[in-house]
């Protein structure tokens, strides 16, 4: 299995965003989707330009577009702390992905509103109702069911993927993990709606369910 990383940066985080690529680039190939619109990276850099109309949706949907189909996805947000154990979570997410049945894999997070553990795998590792999707690795087989979804129209904002991505990996029998023994921290903070968000989320999900009838 191979994985690619993609952190989704935007004006405000790129500074931090660029800390977090120079960690991982070592690790597995790294790409920023920068959509700082006043900052292009240096060349030495493996990035996508956007403009600042792309929040998480629309960066997940240049990711798909990005990745070759047999590649894990690994998303990461710009705004998270660069100091986590990145080489760790790398290596423990292929051990586990190869050791269980796994759709999705991703580390704590030191805050979520998805709490829910439903079944131990191991001391560490548990499938969960949804993993929260600040730092998490999809595996293909969900990626190629949802590739052509427009996200950035139906969801900009980015709610709504985690649940689809989870519905998908449930369909095909796959485990959606938590690991707690690794964690990442972001700071508390939306700049958008949250009901337009939710409205959002709504539209993905019923489009995602009239293709899966």
């Amino acid at each position: 299995m191979k994985i690619e990383a993609y952190i989704f940066s935007w004006k405000h985080v790129t500074k931090n965003a660029c800390e977090i690529y120079k960690n991982l680039r070592n690790i597995c190939k790294t790409t920023i989707i920068n959509c700082d619109e006043k900052i292009i990276l240096p060349s030495e850099y493996n990035f996508i330009q956007l403009d600042d109309s792309y929040y998480y949706g629309g960066q997940f949907e240049e990711a798909l577009k990005d990745i070759s189909p047999d590649i894990y996805l690994w998303c990461i947000v710009g705004d998270v702390t660069p100091t986590a154990n990145w080489n760790d979570i790398y290596n423990k997410a292929i051990t586990s992905f190869n050791t269980y049945p796994i759709g999705i894999y991703a580390p704590n997070v030191d805050y979520t509103s998805h709490k829910s553990r439903l079944k131990k795998l191991s001391n560490t590792l548990w499938h969960v109702s949804n993993t929260d999707c600040t730092c998490w690795i999809i595996h293909p087989i969900i990626l190629s069911k949802i590739r052509n979804i427009s996200f950035k129209k139906l969801s900009n904002f980015g709610w709504g993927i985690d649940c689809i991505c989870i519905e998908e990996s449930l369909r095909n029998s796959l485990f959606v993990i938590r690991d707690y023994s690794e964690i990442v921290y972001q700071p508390k903070n939306t700049n958008y709606s949250i009901q337009y968000a939710k409205s959002q989320m709504k539209n993905l999900i019923a489009h995602y369910r009239s293709f899966n009838k």
